[in-house]
């Protein structure tokens, strides 16, 4: 079980979505969403200030599979989501438009929670690397996927205060330099769905949603590893405990 560090329950949590694209402009939205009902169903005490971070702008293979529309087009994605969250709900929402490097990472402010929604295994592979001997509690939520299926991983983003919860990184390890999906520019929605299904990414940054609603809202996660597919393969979680963590080749001790 994985149990949510105090920076998760406490009256204010900061949270960082990192690409709001395809999965990243939903599970934004969401996030949205809870820091309103969150507000309200603790009477103000609770309060959620979210950042975005994508350098992308909107285009017209966005619109159909992402949650952009036709007007958004040619707008910067992170401003997008920016502007119709705070408007629509009144939350604390920023921006940036800054590309994520290595240097760039070790400036940004601490967040409580991180959560990566990026085409590159290569940019988590470096996120895990360069921060594997960091020692912090905040929780990194990765979201990947592919054409028809895809996972969310849930852990520590350094070593963890309190105990190890593996990240992604720890997990996959090398394998995820071999996990780049095709993000070279699609010229239209048709081209884009050929190499993505429709749905995937709503239904990706909703799994991912549940697992932070559930460290948020009630302090704990039973798994730390959720597969799902849209091939009709069973959809399965990994527990999150050392004998399932064992099963991907990782140790505490060696890690």
């Amino acid at each position: 079980m994985i149990i949510s560090p105090q920076s998760l329950l406490k009256e204010n949590v900061s949270i960082l979505v990192v690409g709001v694209g395809g999965t990243g402009s939903y599970i934004s939205t969401l996030i949205g969403q809870m820091a309103f009902s969150m507000n309200k169903l603790t009477d103000g005490e609770k309060s959620i200030r979210i950042n975005l971070l994508d350098d992308d702008i909107v285009t017209d293979s966005n619109i159909g599979r992402a949650n952009f529309y036709p007007c958004d087009v040619g707008l910067t994605k992170a401003e997008v989501i920016e502007d119709r969250i705070s408007h629509a709900l009144g939350v604390h929402v920023s921006s940036s438009t800054n590309k994520l490097t290595m240097d760039s990472f070790s400036t940004l402010p601490r967040y409580d929670l991180i959560i990566t929604c990026v085409d590159s295994g290569e940019l988590r592979y470096q996120i895990g690397k360069y921060l594997s001997d960091a020692v912090c509690d905040t929780l990194w939520v990765d979201v990947g996927n592919g054409k028809d299926d895809g996972q969310v991983v849930i852990g520590h983003l350094g070593r963890g205060h309190t105990g190890k919860y593996p990240n992604v990184y720890d997990l996959f390890g090398d394998t995820l330099l071999q996990a780049d999906d095709d993000d070279s520019p699609s010229c239209s929605l048709e081209e884009a769905l050929t190499r993505q299904d429709l749905g995937v990414n709503y239904h990706a940054a909703s799994r991912a949603f549940n697992a932070v609603w559930q460290l948020i809202r009630y302090g704990k996660l039973q798994y730390s590893v959720d597969f799902f597919s849209f091939s009709g393969m069973e959809d399965s979680k990994v527990a999150a405990n050392s004998e399932a963590w064992a099963t991907f080749g990782y140790s505490p001790n060696l890690n």
